[in-house]
């Protein structure tokens, strides 16, 4: 596991800050185009930078052969708040049509912003299963995908 890193942890504060900027439209009630281009242009680096950051801390893991760990960590995290915030996600409906189609969508997606970590989660499964081709399968696959 990696130490904490004092630059990445002031960039993630930065970056939390930019999600915040998203959310509440910064700048938007002041100035239009101060608004879109701080929520629509500078803030929009937030959360690919944080699915980096996200993919730095995986990597040691990979290279230990400890993924699985790594992804076991982030699932039980994923979890835990589905089951924390599943008053409000789980459906009140019982109509089977409607039920179970549900159930399977907020779980796969995640309820509202938790959509962030079943995407690395989903990430993470696609890696360790891709990491194990060998460079011929591995390029086919990657140019049937693109």
């Amino acid at each position: 596991m990696r130490k904490r890193n004092l630059a990445i942890d002031v960039l993630k504060l930065f970056l939390s800050i930019l999600v915040v900027g998203i959310h509440t439209g910064f700048l938007s009630d002041i100035n239009r185009l101060a608004g879109f281009l701080f929520v629509e242009g500078l803030s929009r680096i937030a959360v690919p930078t944080f699915l980096i950051i996200t993919g730095f801390y995986f990597y040691p893991a990979i290279q230990k052969k400890t993924g699985h760990i790594w992804l076991k960590k982030i699932f039980f995290l994923y979890l835990f708040w589905m089951i924390f915030y599943a008053y409000f996600w789980f459906p009140r409906t019982y109509v089977w049509q409607e039920f179970l189609p549900t159930i399977a969508r907020q779980i796969f997606l995640g309820y509202h912003h938790l959509w962030y970590l079943s995407g690395a989660i989903g990430a993470a499964l696609t890696f360790l299963m891709l990491n194990r081709l060998k460079a011929k399968p591995l390029l086919a696959t990657l140019l049937i995908l693109f």
